[in-house]
C-alpha cells in the first residue's frame, strides 16, 4: 500500500468518525422524541377513555330513570283505561 493511500485513509478515518457520532446521536434523539410522543399519547388516550366512560355511565343513569318513568307512566295509562273502559260500561248497557 502507498504512503498517499495509507494518508488519505488516515483523514477519512475521523470523517467516518464523525458521521457515525452524529448518526447514532440523531438516532437516540429520534428514538427519545418517539418515546415522548407516544408517553403523550397514551396519557391523552387514557383520558379519553376515562372521559367516555364517565359519559357512558351518566347516560346509562339517565337510561335507566327514563325507564322507571315510562313504567310509571305506563302503569297510570293501565289503570287509566281500565277505569275508562268501567265507566264506559256503566253508561253503555
Amino acid at each position: 500500500m502507498p504512503a498517499t493511500d495509507f494518508i488519505s485513509l488516515l483523514g477519512q478515518v475521523p470523517l467516518v468518525g464523525v458521521f457515525i457520532f452524529f448518526t447514532l446521536t440523531l438516532l437516540r434523539r429520534q428514538a427519545e422524541s418517539e418515546e415522548r410522543r407516544d408517553r403523550e399519547w397514551r396519557d391523552f388516550l387514557r383520558e379519553q377513555r376515562e372521559q367516555s366512560s364517565l359519559a357512558i355511565g351518566r347516560i346509562a343513569d339517565e337510561v335507566k330513570l327514563l325507564a322507571q318513568q315510562t313504567a310509571a307512566m305506563n302503569a297510570l295509562l293501565v289503570t287509566h283505561d281500565a277505569r275508562a273502559e268501567d265507566a264506559i260500561r256503566k253508561l253503555v248497557p
